[in-house]
């Protein structure tokens, strides 16, 4: 095959030909796992798949060979090797890819250039657990329930989840709403801040119809996404 199309019996780029020049005397099998047998693959939501994966989509993307479209499967194997455990430190693990080939040989397995697009998912903010209270320390509306039930229903989408929800109390870089209200006669005032880990990202107000706290509970979710973005 190889021969036949170096032959000149299809138009090849410059590329191309030099690709398939670098695969003509090479052979082998590179595999490279998520992790040891005993040991864990994350899947990430902020990424919306694995780690490996996330990793391999952005070295094919560009990032395992910036000076050159074609993509070389040893250069792509290590630039996962290398990215991985940086990806699953910054949810708090510890991953380490295996990857086992031949000591010398390597080939390219394509070519990206403008014509090839691959979607790849941006990191999605995370949210934790939240904490409201009413004007006598309590919460009357169920706004904490009502907010987490709306997180886990986005959550559950998947890939299409603008946002991921982890019912922990700390995150690194987790984001958390903590706020106060108070009943204006049939209305709901609402102060809020948004918090980055312990960081206080900014403040706001909402409000909203004691008889409809969802649609409050939604209004927050609009500032909040707001200041995120």
């Amino acid at each position: 095959m190889v021969e036949a199309l170096a032959g000149g019996k299809k138009e090849l780029s410059g590329s191309q030909i030099r690709a398939l020049d670098r695969m003509k005397d090479r052979t082998g099998m590179f595999v490279i796992a998520g992790s040891a047998a005993n040991k864990v693959s994350y899947e990430a939501g902020q990424y919306g798949q694995g780690l490996l994966t996330y990793s391999l989509l952005q070295g094919i993307k560009g990032l395992a060979h910036p000076n050159d479209e074609r993509v070389d499967v040893m250069k792509l194997f290590q630039y996962s090797c290398d990215k991985v455990p940086e990806l699953a430190e910054g949810i708090g693990g510890i991953q380490t890819p295996m990857l086992v080939g031949p000591l010398k040989g390597s080939f390219d397995i394509g070519i990206k250039n403008a014509s090839v697009i691959i979607p790849i998912a941006e990191q999605k903010p995370v949210f934790i657990r939240n904490n409201f209270q009413d004007e006598n320390f309590g919460d009357k509306l169920n706004l904490v329930k009502l907010l987490e039930e709306h997180l886990r229903q986005t959550t559950a989408k998947g890939a299409q989840a603008d946002m991921i929800y982890v019912d922990v109390n700390e995150y690194e870089n987790g984001y958390s709403i903590r706020g106060a209200y108070q009943y204006k006669k049939e209305d709901v005032v609402v102060n809020g801040a948004l918090y980055k880990g312990k960081t206080v990202l900014g403040k706001f107000q909402v409000t909203g119809k004691k008889i409809n706290p969802s649609a409050l509970v939604e209004a927050i979710l609009e500032k909040v996404m707001t200041m995120i973005e």
